[in-house]
């Protein structure tokens, strides 16, 4: 019986003492993988990453401004058509260009344009002189109602400049000058009217279209009226 139970004993023994080791057929366990980190590992990666900050973003070129002008100007922009054209003159060798820019907005119906090139080639500036060229532009812008073209066409008709002198014509661009407000017009035509230069003579159209100047503070207009000895009356 003893050595029944101690044979016994000695088998449990024998297995307890055996559990920890592993068959030489079984797998060994796995070691932790290296992508899982420690959740020390993770706080400071965290913390790294929250110290960070994103990059800038790099700046864009600006823009020249004669490229703005141009852009603008393409778009219909007369002013920046004007101011493209400055820009262009103030280079010799840029100056055929800036000719282009006006007489392009110029065709378009930039009536500014027009008046601007106008005075370029009635004045000379940065090209030959060419009065002919400069009174068809100008009588261009006053077809559209530009008041100071329409006078300056009155001028040129009146002294002979780019055209023969024909008082008729000057007499009537300087009405209309005076009817799109413009004050020299009015004195101009208000004294060819009343004098029956170029015009049939009439006293009384040539009082309004002086009253007309008197009014837009012209003082030759007001100077006019008061030899005539007649007041600026009403509008």
């Amino acid at each position: 019986m003893l050595l029944l139970f101690a044979a016994g004993c000695a088998a449990t023994g024998t297995q307890a003492a055996g559990s920890p080791e592993r068959g030489r057929d079984e797998p060994p366990e796995h070691p932790p993988s290296a992508d899982a980190a420690s959740p020390r590992a993770t706080t400071a990666a965290t913390a790294a990453g929250s110290d960070s900050k994103p990059s800038d973003p790099v700046p864009e070129e600006p823009v020249p401004p004669e490229q703005q002008l141009e852009a603008s100007c393409d778009g219909g922009d007369a002013a920046a058509c004007n101011e493209l054209a400055e820009v262009l003159l103030a280079e010799e060798k840029s100056i055929p260009r800036a000719l282009e820019v006006l007489d392009a907005a110029c065709e378009k119906g930039a009536v500014s344009s027009c008046t601007k090139l106008a005075s370029i080639h009635r004045e000379g500036q940065h090209v030959e002189k060419a009065l002919k060229v400069a009174l068809a532009l100008e009588e261009k812008a006053c077809e559209a109602n530009d008041a100071e073209a329409c006078e300056r066409v009155g001028t040129a008709y009146t002294a002979g400049q780019g055209t023969g002198v024909s008082a008729k014509k000057a007499s009537s661009f300087y009405a209309r000058a005076c009817e799109l407000g413009n004050d020299g017009g009015c004195w101009s035509g208000g004294y060819f009217v009343y004098r029956g230069v170029g015009h049939k003579r009439s006293r009384k159209k040539g009082v309004e279209l002086l009253r007309a100047g008197c009014r837009e503070k012209h003082e030759f207009s007001c100077r006019m009226l008061r030899r005539l000895g007649v007041g600026v009356g009403k509008k």
